[in-house]
């Protein structure tokens, strides 16, 4: 897929950050040279190559480079800590794992010993000085339909992160069906990539499309309104791709007099629900109806939408695409009929063939009929999808998956708490965020909330972190014992906490 680009549109600006600007000739080049690096370091056909960098060229390149070899591409969240690196180390059983001197320092002792770390910025041979020298990789991986791409890490409902498989069908089959669906043009484009490229959206939901249909790609390392703005009228962005929450920072940090956005042609979100007011707020702002979508990683991104040509159905999350197959089956399995709620299945080419390494969730979500999403939906009598709830427990905030067992875990290791509850509560912003509903030992009552805050930001990524904790002396139990989350839900998410 890349070298058909860079043959077509070898000079056309690829990636492009506020410091630098690749061309597809160049991004070609350097991967290369990089793929070069890796094989002489051990990576090889089919083997899984861990990616613990921050969400720039770097990790790009390395991603590239790993393809080139017919490798698999493993990117880790560069947010994860010592414990959530060596949890997906463990999953996913990489050999070789590119990191920096700054997130190597999350690697434990004991996953250092059984890796071959390579460094970017340290060490005797640094690899942003030792790919520069190395010979382009030539050779041609004997690569198939079926061959596993990449995997990206997703928490399971356990805690443990699950490694869902991508295909060179999946990419090839989600990509074909994304662009041709909102109407994009081959060598036309330029996307703003507000996503980190360590997750399928950012990855193959942005950049991967891009790269399929000769697009620039103007990315940011972290979300910054100002500069998204800047950058979106520096460029003429066409596309852009986020969460709600990008497009609420976009329409409330917008300076008429600063920043122009009459390029935008099409803005795609997903993640979380974009509300009725942001889609009317985004409209007025632009002229362009801001269209959401259904998707996930064990699809390989979207898998409805509303197509350019047509407008979108307030509510609905769109159409499945002509290569998707989408139905709402009971807890049998059984297809529900229109307008009936029921958990979503999706089938089709972009379906991921499932887990590495996690054969009792492999078995409950994946079937010849397609995969179980866990997530509740109708279709209606014109074929659009509706979302009603999930039923997993998961929490999504600004466009992360926030598992409740993996936080809850991390706060029962804690020695002052019996026992916790984590459950999303509503933001503005965000659309929700974790909170924890805690119970102390009774010797350890002068226990605070801060500190319970702090021993998670030790342990885990930023976006997991309990924004509030709030104290009680028990939890409501059910007559089987089990905690009753929805009464918790019902009483903290009131408009009055």
């Amino acid at each position: 897929m890349l070298k058909s680009t860079v043959d077509l549109v070898p000079d056309k600006p690829f990636f492009v950050t506020p410091e630098q600007t690749m061309s597809y000739a160049e991004f070609d080049d350097r991967s290369s040279r990089l793929a070069r690096v890796l094989s002489e370091a051990g990576a090889a056909l089919g083997d899984p190559v861990g990616i613990l960098l921050p969400s720039g060229p770097e990790l790009a390149l390395t991603y590239w480079a790993v393809q080139k070899l017919g490798g698999v591409a493993v990117p880790l969240n560069p947010m994860y800590r010592e414990l959530e690196v060596s949890g997906a180390i463990s999953t996913v059983g990489p050999n070789i794992l590119v990191t920096d001197r700054a997130h190597a320092a999350n690697v434990a002792a004991g996953d250092a010993e059984s890796l071959r770390l390579l460094l970017w910025d340290h060490g005797e041979h640094p690899l942003a000085d030792a790919f520069v020298q190395a010979l382009p990789w030539t050779d041609r991986p004997q690569v198939e339909m079926n061959s596993p791409v990449c995997m990206f890490l997703t928490s399971g409902t356990t805690g443990k992160p699950k490694a869902v498989v991508q295909t060179q069908l999946n990419q090839m089959a989600a990509l074909t069906s994304v662009f041709a669906n909102f109407g994009l043009r081959f060598g036309s484009e330029t996307f703003l990539n507000t996503m980190p490229l360590f997750n399928n959206f950012g990855m193959t939901g942005v950049m991967n499309i891009a790269i399929f249909g000769g697009a620039t790609m103007v990315s940011l390392e972290r979300w910054k309104p100002q500069l998204a703005l800047e950058l979106i009228s520096e460029h003429s962005v066409s596309a852009v791709w986020g969460t709600p929450t990008v497009y609420s920072d976009i329409c409330e940090n917008f300076d008429m007099s600063r920043h122009e956005l009459t390029s935008i042609r099409r803005g795609i979100t997903a993640g979380a629900s974009a509300s009725e007011a942001l889609i009317d707020r985004f409209r007025k702002l632009t002229s362009v109806d801001l269209v959401q979508v259904y998707g996930a990683t064990e699809a390989t991104g979207a898998v409805t939408g509303f197509p350019a040509n047509r407008e979108s159905r307030i509510g609905a999350v769109g159409r499945p695409f002509p290569s998707i197959d989408v139905s709402i089956v009971d807890r049998n399995g059984m297809s529900l009929p229109v307008n009936e709620t029921g958990e979503i299945r999706v089938f089709g080419d972009a379906v991921s063939p499932g887990y590495k390494g996690d054969p009792a969730g492999q078995a409950a979500a994946f079937s010849p009929e397609g995969w179980l999403s866990g997530d509740l939906g109708h279709l209606d009598e014109y074929g659009d999808l509706y979302l009603s709830g999930r039923r997993k427990e998961m929490i999504i905030s600004g466009g992360n998956n926030i598992y409740p067992a993996e936080v809850e875990a991390l706060l029962a290791k804690h020695e002052a708490v019996v026992r916790s509850v984590v459950i999303g509560i509503p933001d503005d912003r965000r659309g929700e965020v974790p909170a924890a509903i805690v119970v102390l030992r009774d010797d350890r009552r002068e226990t605070t909330g801060a500190e319970l805050t702090s021993f998670c930001a030790q342990n885990l990524s930023a976006y997991k972190v309990p924004h509030t904790i709030y104290f009680r002396k028990d939890l409501p139990l059910g007559p089987t014992g089990k905690v009753q989350r929805k009464v918790l839900l019902s009483e903290y998410t009131s408009a009055d906490i």
